[in-house]
């Protein structure tokens, strides 16, 4: 798969291995999404990565999951790609959405 011209999201990408691949990712350019618990260590990433678009949430709480959806649908309805388990939450929480990104 091709991850050039792509929209992408990331959870847990505001450090670690989902940080680095998010500067992959947008070297390559692609908007990157990324989300995740910590604000301050979403911001900092914000910081380091300009192009970086964030979103604060814990995907444990189904609340946060809905509002990740929500925030995807009026904000970023062309993403094509997520990673980790993001699709999941997505397809069950939102139907429609889940199946519109799988299929593009």
């Amino acid at each position: 798969m091709q991850l050039r011209n792509r929209t992408i999201l990331i959870t847990g990408g505001s450090s670690g291995i989902g940080l680095e691949l998010a500067r992959q990712l947008l070297g390559q350019n692609n908007t990157v999404l990324i989300c995740g618990r910590s604000l301050e260590k979403l911001q900092k990433a914000q910081q380091e990565l300009p192009n970086l678009h964030i979103f604060q949430c814990d995907l444990a709480e189904a609340q946060a999951r809905q509002r990740l959806i929500s925030w995807l649908k009026r904000e970023h309805s062309e993403i094509r790609v997520g990673l980790t388990k993001v699709l999941w939450v997505i397809s069950r929480l939102s139907p429609n959405l889940g199946l519109k990104l799988i299929n593009r």
